[in-house]
């Protein structure tokens, strides 16, 4: 499933409080939330590399991003539930108040090899394709979560949330 929005610009204290609430329930995560895990970043790498091969600028890490991707993935892994959600909303709630936004969820199990099976299965789908290589596409947050999913004791559960600036038409 993937999708696209603009994004309306959100004003305040109720938006204030709720992005310090969300921040403040994703503190007790392994990793930073400004800075990429370790399977993250080789995802990321991977996504850039493919982006490269097709003549495109590479993306560069949004904390903002990171923090509501990789919440929604620990989110999925805990509901067991593999689906979009409300992602603009989650992206408002950190900080993303323009824009267009875009989305892939991934998952894929055993965990060996697992971030790289799912950039091949954006790939091969048509509209994570065009997400994964859409040419407005500046930042990107990515969350990886690894716990039972789907059956599996163990899967990794991929949240990758894209934006492109307000003032740059979508290509």
């Amino acid at each position: 499933m993937v999708g696209r929005l603009t994004i309306k610009i959100v004003s305040g204290a109720a938006a204030l409080v709720a992005a310090l609430l969300t921040f403040l329930q994703l503190l007790p995560a392994r990793a930073s939330p400004s800075h990429l895990t370790a399977r993250e970043a080789r995802l990321l790498s991977t996504m850039n590399r493919v982006r490269v091969d097709h003549g495109l600028a590479p993306l560069t890490v949004d904390r903002r991003l990171v923090r509501s991707a990789r919440g929604h993935s620990i989110d999925m892994v805990r509901t067991k539930q593999f689906a979009h959600g409300a992602f603009g909303s989650r992206a408002e709630r950190h900080g993303i108040t323009t824009g267009v936004l875009g989305e892939t969820l991934g998952w894929a199990a055993p965990i060996n090899g697992a971030t790289q099976r799912i950039v091949q299965m954006w790939l091969r789908s048509p509209e994570h394709r065009s997400i994964l290589l859409g040419r407005s596409y500046r930042t990107v947050g990515i969350g990886v979560s690894i716990g039972a999913f789907k059956g599996w004791s163990r899967a990794v559960v991929v949240t990758a949330d894209y934006h492109a600036p307000a003032n740059e038409p979508e290509r």
